[in-house]
């Protein structure tokens, strides 16, 4: 593939070398900063060169690739719910969602994934130096952020939300009646072949939105157990994104369903007073999660990066250590 170059000087006479290569660092030195002002990155002295290779330089590049990775996957799986859900209304291009709720899908699942990016390392910062070859390869060889790994996620996303989608027509699913004529008792029964939880005790559906905030609240709770699996350093700060984060989300659709101006009057206070709601979002995101990390376990079978290669090494130490 193309060499990915590094340069790093520390005079002005350094400045074209540093600008000619794919990253440059410049050192502040007896020399001026000309090459410091001219670089990509600037430090004090040589020694630290090491450290932002291998420290803050995996570290981040771990984190900014899989921040992108999981936004795409997170939008592709709302799309490809949507996208199911129009083959199954018969193409009526029916959203089962108000727009204001739906619109909000990034921002009730932010948080988390910022302090993701901001605080999760794979392995102590220390010990990427007792296996430097292998730490390194992680960012030199691009591991992943490519066009396969992409499309993996991609298509990975879509796959997750045929499952999710499945699961939770299964739920919400069930005998549904329609009116022949305007003369009582004169109806007829349409079986879509599921539970049928999320219907009133007298067998009346009890709407489109009640079942697509429940979809959308099942995909909501998947996407925070995804991020959730993704990091690996779980401190008191993510926890309290994640607590935030859904916590938020409920408030809003709650508050939101009191306005009633709107259309979605009503909905939430309906939707979150059934049993079967709760059970729903509680099983079908687990039942997700698992199926999605159980691929990811195939994959790593068949192709084990140098990051998940070190992640073991770290792990069979600990294991190690502790007998």
């Amino acid at each position: 593939g193309n060499p990915i170059t590094l340069a790093i000087g520390d005079g002005a006479n350094d400045v074209g070398m540093i600008h000619a290569a794919r990253v440059g660092v410049g050192i502040n030195g007896k020399e001026g900063r000309h090459a410091s002002n001219s670089a990509d990155f600037a430090i004090g002295q040589f020694r630290f060169l090491v450290p932002m290779l291998l420290e803050h330089g995996r570290f981040n590049y771990i984190r900014c690739s899989k921040l992108v990775l999981y936004s795409f996957f997170k939008n592709l799986l709302l799309v490809s719910i949507l996208f199911y859900y129009c083959i199954f209304s018969g193409f009526s291009g029916t959203i089962p969602l108000e727009s204001l709720v739906f619109t909000g899908y990034n921002f009730y699942l932010g948080l988390p994934i910022v302090a993701f990016g901001a605080f999760d390392y794979d392995v102590p910062r220390l010990f990427v130096y007792k296996y430097p070859a292998l730490a390194y390869d992680t960012g030199r060889r691009g591991e992943l952020l490519n066009l396969w790994n992409m499309l993996r996620w991609c298509i990975l996303a879509f796959v997750i939300g045929l499952l999710l989608f499945i699961l939770s027509i299964r739920v919400i699913g069930g005998p549904i009646i329609i009116t022949t004529s305007h003369e009582p008792g004169n109806t007829s029964l349409l079986g879509i072949s599921g539970l049928g939880l999320i219907e009133t005790p007298n067998g009346w559906n009890t709407g489109i939105y009640v079942e697509g905030l429940t979809i959308f609240s099942i995909a909501i709770v998947a996407m925070q157990y995804k991020v959730t699996l993704m990091t690996t350093t779980r401190n008191s700060i993510y926890w309290f994104t994640i607590a935030l984060s859904m916590s938020g989300y409920f408030l809003f659709v709650y508050i939101y369903g009191l306005v009633p101006s709107t259309s979605w009057y009503n909905v939430a206070p309906i939707t979150l007073n059934l049993s079967s709601f709760w059970l729903a979002i509680f099983c079908i995101p687990i039942v997700v999660s698992l199926c999605d990390t159980t691929i990811d376990q195939i994959f790593s079978l068949f192709y084990q990066t140098s990051q998940e290669k070190l992640a073991t090494i770290y792990l069979n130490e600990n294991m190690k250590s502790e007998i």
